[in-house]
């Protein structure tokens, strides 16, 4: 099912913030600034079904799927 989990503040307090201390510069960063998410997660929605539990965000999946070549 393509959506996103609910948001749960009370878990949330501890983390930091991931732009606060990745490098800007990094080759992967300036890569994911490149890449149309838009039309990726408009291709991988025909994949997802309707029901079920909500699904992982298409963008980290293929995030995922980059650092696995990288």
């Amino acid at each position: 099912m393509l959506k996103k989990l609910p948001v749960q503040p009370q878990l949330e307090m501890f983390k930091t913030v991931l732009a606060s201390f990745i490098n800007h510069q990094h080759e992967l960063c300036l890569l994911a600034k490149e890449i149309d998410w838009d039309y990726l997660e408009k291709e991988f929605a025909t994949i997802y079904g309707e029901v079920g539990r909500p699904s992982i965000p298409i963008r980290t999946i293929v995030g995922l799927l980059l650092l696995s070549r990288y």
